[in-house]
Protein backbone atom coordinates (compact mmCIF):
# COMPACT_ATOMS: atom_id res chain seq x y z
CA UNK A 1 0.00 0.00 0.00
CA UNK A 2 1.24 3.50 -0.83
CA UNK A 3 -0.40 6.60 0.60
CA UNK A 4 -1.22 9.66 -1.50
CA UNK A 5 -2.37 12.23 1.03
CA UNK A 6 -0.65 15.15 -0.72
CA UNK A 7 -3.22 16.52 -3.19
CA UNK A 8 -0.71 17.60 -5.85
CA UNK A 9 0.75 14.10 -6.27
CA UNK A 10 -2.58 12.29 -5.86
CA UNK A 11 -4.35 14.45 -8.43
CA UNK A 12 -1.49 14.05 -10.90
CA UNK A 13 -1.58 10.26 -10.55
CA UNK A 14 -5.33 10.08 -11.03
CA UNK A 15 -5.36 12.44 -14.02
CA UNK A 16 -2.20 11.27 -15.81
CA UNK A 17 -1.90 7.66 -14.56
CA UNK A 18 1.73 8.33 -13.60
CA UNK A 19 3.49 10.34 -10.90
CA UNK A 20 7.00 10.66 -9.50
CA UNK A 21 7.02 10.79 -5.72
CA UNK A 22 9.62 11.22 -2.97
CA UNK A 23 9.68 8.43 -0.39
CA UNK A 24 12.09 6.73 1.99
CA UNK A 25 14.72 4.51 0.36
CA UNK A 26 13.29 1.45 2.11
CA UNK A 27 9.94 1.70 0.27
CA UNK A 28 8.85 -1.57 -1.33
CA UNK A 29 8.39 -1.78 -5.09
CA UNK A 30 6.10 -3.76 -7.37
CA UNK A 31 2.31 -3.88 -7.59
CA UNK A 32 0.21 -2.54 -4.71
CA UNK A 33 -2.74 -0.25 -3.96
CA UNK A 34 -2.59 3.55 -3.94
CA UNK A 35 -4.71 4.85 -1.06
CA UNK A 36 -5.70 8.07 0.69
CA UNK A 37 -6.15 8.19 4.47
CA UNK A 38 -4.24 6.29 7.15
CA UNK A 39 -3.54 2.67 8.09
CA UNK A 40 -6.80 2.18 9.99
CA UNK A 41 -9.13 4.16 7.72
CA UNK A 42 -8.29 4.57 4.05
CA UNK A 43 -9.87 4.56 0.61
CA UNK A 44 -8.31 2.74 -2.32
CA UNK A 45 -7.67 4.99 -5.32
CA UNK A 46 -6.32 2.42 -7.78
CA UNK A 47 -3.83 -0.38 -8.28
CA UNK A 48 -0.29 0.84 -9.10
CA UNK A 49 3.17 -0.38 -9.99
CA UNK A 50 6.01 1.26 -8.03
CA UNK A 51 9.57 1.47 -9.34
CA UNK A 52 12.63 2.95 -7.63
CA UNK A 53 14.32 5.64 -9.73
CA UNK A 54 17.01 7.64 -7.92
CA UNK A 55 18.16 8.84 -4.50
CA UNK A 56 18.59 12.62 -4.35
CA UNK A 57 20.31 14.96 -1.90
CA UNK A 58 19.29 18.37 -3.26
CA UNK A 59 16.01 19.76 -4.67
CA UNK A 60 17.62 20.58 -8.04
CA UNK A 61 18.10 16.84 -8.64
CA UNK A 62 14.31 16.59 -8.91
CA UNK A 63 14.20 18.71 -12.09
CA UNK A 64 14.11 15.73 -14.52
CA UNK A 65 11.01 14.40 -12.70
CA UNK A 66 9.21 17.69 -12.02
CA UNK A 67 6.80 17.67 -14.98
CA UNK A 68 5.29 14.37 -13.78
CA UNK A 69 5.28 15.14 -10.05
CA UNK A 70 2.16 17.28 -9.72
CA UNK A 71 4.25 20.20 -8.44
CA UNK A 72 5.26 23.38 -10.24
CA UNK A 73 8.51 23.93 -8.34
CA UNK A 74 11.14 21.55 -6.97
CA UNK A 75 11.48 23.50 -3.72
CA UNK A 76 7.74 23.16 -3.01
CA UNK A 77 7.89 19.44 -3.83
CA UNK A 78 10.94 19.00 -1.56
CA UNK A 79 9.23 20.87 1.28
CA UNK A 80 6.03 18.77 1.07
CA UNK A 81 7.94 15.49 1.37
CA UNK A 82 8.78 13.91 4.71
CA UNK A 83 12.29 14.94 5.90
CA UNK A 84 13.72 11.44 5.35
CA UNK A 85 12.07 10.96 1.93
CA UNK A 86 14.92 11.40 -0.52
CA UNK A 87 14.32 8.65 -3.08
CA UNK A 88 12.30 9.23 -6.24
CA UNK A 89 9.83 6.51 -7.18
CA UNK A 90 7.80 6.16 -10.35
CA UNK A 91 4.19 5.23 -9.55
CA UNK A 92 2.02 4.19 -12.48
CA UNK A 93 -1.56 2.97 -12.61
CA UNK A 94 -1.61 -0.76 -13.19
CA UNK A 95 -4.25 -2.98 -14.71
Amino acid sequence: MIFFNVPEARDHLMKNELVYTLRKASRSTGVTRAVVGNYTKHTTLCQVHIGKMKTVSHPDELLPFLSSSGFEDVKVWWSKAEPTARTVYRVEKYG
